[in-house]
């Protein structure tokens, strides 16, 4: 969380951005999935989508693969203490192959109302990409391994000032320390 306090409002408003960004593409799989036609065996939410950004990256030539072990939990462990996102990969986080950097990981919320699935990918990790090739392979992927059509869904459109009001609620010190 230290770290989520000492980033820029100009990474946060990107952070922000990436969040409303998959959501939105997570509505439009949703919306596509609920049209019919033979569901997909189930499994795992956290698990359909790490496969589909594994299967991405591999398609654009990045040598991804999901990480396969869990490590000590250490404070001093290489990459740094468990739970701070891309400082150390996860089990099942997706990883570089070569490297072992995290390139992308994801978490998720379940309650009475509803699910939350929130993840980023860090782009440095995975090296020289085409991000809209990757885009358009992984909503493919994702699609195919849920059984939907993935349909385009539009920019959410917010009200004026909303951001800002967004930006600082979750910047303040009250919401970067509740649990």
């Amino acid at each position: 969380m230290s770290l989520l306090r000492t980033v820029s409002t100009a990474r946060l408003l990107a952070l922000l951005a990436g969040l409303l960004a998959v959501v939105a593409g997570g509505t439009a799989i949703a919306v596509a999935a609920s049209g019919g036609g033979t569901p997909p065996p189930p499994r795992p939410l956290a698990s359909a989508v790490h496969d589909a950004l594994t299967g991405a990256f591999t398609a654009l030539g990045v040598e991804a693969l999901l990480k396969p072990t869990v490590d000590p939990a250490a404070a001093e462990a290489p990459g740094g203490p468990a739970g701070i996102c891309f400082q150390r990969a996860e089990l099942f986080d997706v990883i570089h192959g070569r490297t072992g950097a995290k390139i992308a990981g994801g978490a998720q919320k379940r309650n009475k109302r509803g699910l939350l699935f929130q993840g980023s990918v860090w782009k440095p990790a995975a090296g020289a990409v085409d991000w809209d090739r990757f885009a358009e392979a992984f909503v493919a992927r994702l699609a195919a391994t849920l059984g939907a059509e993935a349909s385009p869904v539009p920019w959410p459109e917010l009200e004026e000032g909303e951001l800002e009001g967004l930006t600082e609620r979750y910047a303040s010190a009250e919401w970067m320390e509740l649990r």
